[in-house]
């Protein structure tokens, strides 16, 4: 019998793996909000991670997996669920071992070099928040491809999706950057439809400060 395999974050990442090894027993695939290989920010951030476990500082531990895990506005609307989190984290956490354990293995996962060797249907999902590292390589690579003359068009139209798609987000968390991005995703459109990849650049330097700003 084959079934549908989904996986979220870690479980995505051994729906990747089991994709390749036994893809003859897979209808589908699906990978929400993974990865296929740990990039150097997220060595760092994992490194600190198993730093705190390692300490015992499982409170510190938590409130890191709350700044990571929720919005500002969600932060600032649940003080008390935070609280009563962070208070029970020494007796709510696996053991150190067994985390630490688990973060070597995200660590050592690696699927960048097979993933195109996936051969089952494959759906890959994002958190809206996901969507600015996407939308953010979209834009920096925008001024290459209007000087090629290729692409251009499609990749502003791309941009424009992802806008429309986390505009709601920004919004509601940081509305006094919603007309910055606005500026963006316009100067990406000029820069496609009049052939100007000064406009793109412009673009690539607004488009990398905000993605600093936005994801702290």
């Amino acid at each position: 019998a084959r079934a549908h395999l989904v996986g979220h974050s870690t479980g995505g990442a051994v729906a990747e793996a089991f994709a390749l090894a036994h893809g003859d027993r897979l209808c589908s695939c699906t990978i929400s909000s993974s990865w296929l290989k740990a990039d150097a920010r997220f060595r760092t951030l994992f490194e600190l991670r198993k730093s705190l476990l390692r300490d015992k500082r499982f409170e510190d531990y938590q409130h890191l997996t709350h700044l990571l895990g929720f919005t500002p506005r969600w932060i600032e609307d649940h003080p008390q669920d935070l609280a009563a989190s962070v208070a029970d984290a020494r007796r709510a956490l696996s053991p150190p071992e067994v985390q630490i354990a688990r973060i070597d293995m995200l660590l050592a996962h690696d699927c960048d070099a097979q993933v195109r060797q996936i051969a089952v249907p494959t759906l890959v999902i994002a958190a809206e928040d996901d969507m600015l590292p996407l939308m953010l390589a979209e834009v920096q690579g925008m001024s290459a491809k209007v000087m090629a003359g290729s692409g251009d068009g499609e990749a502003a139209s791309r941009i424009e999706q992802y806008w429309a798609a986390i505009q709601a987000e920004v919004r509601a968390d940081h509305p006094e950057m919603v007309e910055d991005f606005e500026f963006v995703v316009s100067r990406c459109r000029l820069a496609a439809d009049r052939n100007r990849p000064a406009d793109a650049d412009r673009a690539a330097q607004y488009m990398t400060a905000l993605v600093t700003a936005y994801l702290g």
